[in-house]
């Protein structure tokens, strides 16, 4: 077995989650050494297995490969590390491969399905998501409403099927088959019915309602779910915070987004009716990819939430590279709210934008503007820590940016 042991411990989230989902991986994920699949194929090939299943096998690995994620609610808690291995089946009944080792014994095994579905091979195979997506979606969301619900109900059997669902809607990013989320008023209800149909055992059904959801928890739920607006889903698609269904090409081995995709931002919250201006001082110095993708990120989340939280005609954003280190600022000319507090669901992004700051070895500030407005202001280093750079002393003059 071979893995590489440089393999960061905290995961960047693939691409195609929900804000909510990246912010989980991240926060609470671990990313470990993996196997590398390579080497298996030939042996693979040998023993019949279609090259076209090998590579989906491959693809994630890449993709989710040593990813350890806090406990399932049921499940014994899932996979213990996401981790591909030999696909296993026929054309006649499938092919499908496991997705990870389960965290104490069990009677069944979690696999990916043939189009791609996340469940458990019990007395037969039971798709519980349309996606492994669905899966770390779901975990997220259980995240969430244990932290935010009042009153947690866990109910089992045919109390379940006695579940009164008039009012509620299925939770779409979960892509549920087998387990679905449904989100009523003021409480979410998962109902897990994977291993009751797996192992044909109705007793095996178990519910978990979270309660009690007041208007800031069903906020950020409605907020990181992508269940806003159509213009902000818009918006959110063209700034790649979304992938499209139709585009399976868009996966985490397209390259990685930086600085040099301002212009698409820009281009997208003008259609907004956001007026963005990008303006650099210094001489633009490369940057790694860690840190050009945080940079993008973090004024990619700046200028969303001015989108969405700010009363806001116009923003500008500012690189000043300086030495060793580029300075962002991202403000907006919305009014004066006539206090320092900030907004609920405003402040769980910047959350988001610091951590990323952080994790690279940089600084992230965000407070009111005297006057009106708000201002996002980061330092990042041009290479990792520890790498040798110039110093931190040009200040050269600065130019405008159409």
């Amino acid at each position: 077995m071979t893995a590489d042991p440089r393999v960061p411990l905290i995961p960047q989230a693939p691409e195609g989650l929900s804000r909510r989902a990246r912010y989980f991986v991240e926060g609470h994920g671990l990313r470990v050494p993996h196997r590398d699949l390579g080497p298996f194929r030939e042996a693979w090939l040998e023993q019949g297995i279609p090259g076209t299943e090998i590579d989906r096998a491959v693809a994630f690995q890449e993709r989710w490969g040593g990813l350890a994620l806090p406990p399932a609610p049921e499940y014994e808690g899932g996979p213990r590390v996401l981790e591909a291995d030999a696909p296993e089946g026929s054309a006649a009944s499938g092919w499908r491969f496991p997705a990870g080792d389960c965290r104490v014994s069990m009677a069944h095994g979690f696999t990916i399905g043939p189009r791609g579905e996340f469940g458990i091979d019990a007395d037969h195979w039971t798709p519980l998501h349309a996606s492994t997506e669905g899966w770390v979606e779901a975990l997220a969301l259980a995240s969430h409403a244990s932290y935010w619900a009042k009153t947690i109900t866990k109910i089992k059997g045919s109390a379940v099927e006695d579940l009164n669902l008039d009012g509620f809607e299925p939770v779409p990013e979960v892509q549920g088959l087998a387990d679905t989320w449904w989100r009523g008023k003021d409480s979410l209800i998962a109902i897990y019915r994977g291993e009751a149909s797996g192992f044909s055992a109705p007793h095996c059904l178990r519910a978990h309602i979270y309660g009690g959801l007041d208007a800031w928890g069903l906020e950020i739920l409605t907020d990181l779910t992508g269940t806003t607006s159509s213009a902000l889903r818009d918006l959110k698609a063209t700034l790649g915070l979304l992938r499209h269904d139709d585009d399976p090409a868009s996966s985490a081995l397209e390259p990685a987004p930086g600085l040099a995709r301002l212009p698409e931002l820009v281009a997208a919250c003008d259609s907004a009716g956001l007026t963005v201006t990008v303006t650099t001082t210094g001489e633009p110095r490369p940057l790694s990819s860690g840190v050009d993708l945080t940079a993008f990120r973090i004024v990619q989340e700046a200028l969303t939430n001015v989108t969405k939280h700010a009363a806001a005609s116009s923003a500008q954003v500012r690189l000043a590279y300086l030495g060793s280190r580029v300075h962002i600022t991202i403000s907006n000319d919305g009014p004066d709210t006539g206090t320092t507090e900030l907004e609920p669901s405003r402040g769980f992004g910047i959350i988001g934008m610091r951590e990323r700051a952080l994790t690279i070895g940089g600084e992230l500030r965000a407070e009111p503007r005297p006057g009106g407005g708000f201002e996002v202001t980061t330092t990042l280093p041009l290479q990792p820590p520890g790498t040798v750079t110039a110093d931190d002393t040009d200040t050269p003059a600065g130019r405008e940016h159409a």
